[in-house]
């Protein structure tokens, strides 16, 4: 029996050496960046990726926060929108939810390294609830004040579904990329966050390591960083409150809908949204109902997003002061002294388009009667 139970311990410790070597050499999320080689066809965990980035680059000062619609701002046309008095870079991730907003926005200040924040509003996403292992969706450690050790250790978990998927799609030589890349917005970016100048990196396996341990024992006296607030509206006062009083400009974007996405909205709850967003802010660019932009199915990839020439128009509009060739419905400066006006005609806009989408009464002779 004795010896039975040292060959089982000695199996599940190999079998457990054998799954950490393999989750870190093979890193389909793009974490450890330990052992480098090219990469395609699967999406990488972005929040974390441009963090690392960010360390490296100290060159922003401008960032662009939001959901995957923020992705199509791209930080070039930024910068000539706002005549190149700013260097932007697109900080916009999949689902991102207010919490990461401000979260983000927090670790900026910190470092000092904002002079001006363009934020995606999203009345669909802003809430969406973080899940701790949703491995795709992780923030930094240094922007979530959550443990190093910790984060790291989520991408050790034994995952054989997902590392097989990842061979396959690296194996197959029909695709190029199935995914966008994880510097999508940064028309200036590298394509691949670790070069692949070398195959194996002891830097990168230090600090991912004993860097990670000893980061987390220098933040073991903190204050816990602030829990998520109870809704979306809430973690948007809270980021509206932060840039106000570290004396950050701020530019806030409702983005321009499909109409078949603005058609699903519940009208009075996204109304509600909406004035709430404008009595918060006080100045919000809103370009969602009905216009001429919105209204030509051309615009948009699916009916989500909104194609990088609408975003560039966005930009256009909300960043250069005296912007031209623009279609003069597309984009209106809500304040308090319009807002009424506007809700009474995204309501009626979205009347329309529900009566529009209702199949026609066919008349018969007996209902004529």
């Amino acid at each position: 029996m004795g010896n039975y139970s040292r060959v089982l311990l000695l199996t599940v410790v190999l079998l457990s050496v054998v799954q950490l070597v393999v989750a870190i050499a093979v890193d389909p999320y793009d974490v450890f960046g330990v052992v480098r080689f090219t990469k395609k066809n699967f999406e990488p965990n972005t929040r974390y990726l441009k963090v690392e980035y960010l360390l490296t680059q100290p060159r922003f000062d401008a960032y662009i926060f939001g959901s995957s619609r923020t992705m199509y701002y791209a930080a070039a046309a930024a910068d000539r929108a706002s005549g190149e008095r700013y260097r932007f870079f697109n900080f916009g991730v999949s689902l991102e939810n207010g919490f990461g907003i401000r979260r983000k926005l927090e670790w900026l200040i910190r470092q000092k390294r904002i002079q001006k924040a363009l934020i995606g509003l999203d009345f669909d996403i802003q809430s969406v609830p973080t899940d701790p292992l949703d491995l795709l969706r992780q923030d930094h450690p240094l922007v979530s004040g959550d443990s190093a050790l910790g984060f790291y250790g989520k991408y050790l978990l034994f995952q054989p579904r997902i590392i097989a998927l990842f061979v396959a799609e690296n194996l197959d030589s029909r695709k190029a990329y199935g995914f966008e890349t994880w510097d999508r917005g940064n028309d200036n970016g590298p394509q691949a966050l670790y070069p692949i100048g070398r195959p194996f990196d002891p830097e990168r396996l230090y600090a991912v390591s004993a860097g990670a341990l000893a980061l987390d024992i220098a933040r073991s006296n903190r204050k816990p960083p602030r829990p998520v607030a109870a809704s979306g509206l809430e973690e948007y006062g809270r980021s509206v409150a932060l840039l106000d009083a570290a004396g950050v400009a701020r530019v806030l974007v409702v983005p321009p809908f499909s109409l078949e996405k603005f058609r699903s909205y519940d009208i009075d709850a996204y109304l509600s949204w909406l004035a709430e967003t404008v009595r918060v802010g006080g100045r919000v660019w809103d370009f969602a109902g009905v216009n001429s932009v919105t209204a030509d199915g051309r615009n948009f990839g699916d009916p989500v997003h909104f194609l990088k020439p609408v975003g560039d128009m966005v930009l256009r509009r909300v960043l250069d002061p005296n912007p031209t060739g623009l279609p003069a419905d597309f984009g209106v400066l809500l304040t308090s002294q319009n807002l009424a006006a506007r809700l009474v005609q995204l309501r009626a806009q979205h009347r329309k388009l529900q009566l529009q989408d209702q199949p026609k009464s066919v008349t018969t002779p007996s209902s004529r009667s």
